[in-house]
């Protein structure tokens, strides 16, 4: 138990912090905004991530995962929670041990400087082990997990980005079986 309240600990200071930023009043694009309206989508985002890093946890698999993302635009029901982006992806393993689908909401703050930090909140499906009798496999105790993931980027064109990006899988502490993962890697993005 101790060590889910020191990880849970661990993230929520980074997570705090994040949160401040992204609802502070002073908010700024560095370039004009599209003009065209975007339909639905607003972002698409993808890249390769270390799959399990030995981030506030332990790793039991190895490889990478190719992620895929769409941000879609924030619809008027959301603005009282700050006009989150809904999104939908993907993480598909290298080496096929445990995939994911994954949805939630994205809070953006957009800097002046053309830095940009994201912090999402959400639901994964996965395809990964729940309980098992092995001690060099994770238990994840759910299919469904919670996901928390939190993105430091740059806009370097007025469509185009990179980032770094990390995101948490767990049930928190729901089930006994907690072992969690963590990811971590670079992302391209285009927002329309």
């Amino acid at each position: 138990m101790r060590k889910i309240k020191i990880h849970l600990t661990l993230f929520a200071i980074p997570a705090l912090i994040v949160c401040a930023i992204l609802l502070s009043p002073t908010s700024g694009y560095a370039a004009e905004p599209p003009k065209k309206d975007p339909g639905y989508l607003y972002a698409i985002r993808g890249g390769v991530l270390i799959h399990d890093i030995n981030i506030l946890g332990h790793s039991e698999e190895s490889g990478a995962d190719f992620n895929l993302e769409a941000l879609f635009v924030s619809p008027d029901w959301l603005e009282w929670l700050w006009a989150p982006h809904p999104h939908l992806g993907i993480a598909i393993h290298s080496q096929d041990d445990t995939n994911q689908i994954y949805s939630g909401l994205t809070w953006e703050k957009v800097f002046s400087n053309n830095f940009f930090i994201n912090l999402s909140l959400g639901l994964t499906l996965h395809d990964g082990t729940r309980k098992t009798s092995e001690h060099n496999e994770k238990e994840l105790g759910s299919d469904l997990l919670f996901r928390e993931a939190l993105e430091f980027g740059y806009q370097i064109k007025q469509h185009q980005s990179l980032s770094i990006f990390f995101f948490h899988i767990s049930n928190a502490g729901i089930y006994s079986e907690n072992d969690g993962m963590n990811h971590l890697g670079l992302r391209y993005g285009y927002t329309f």
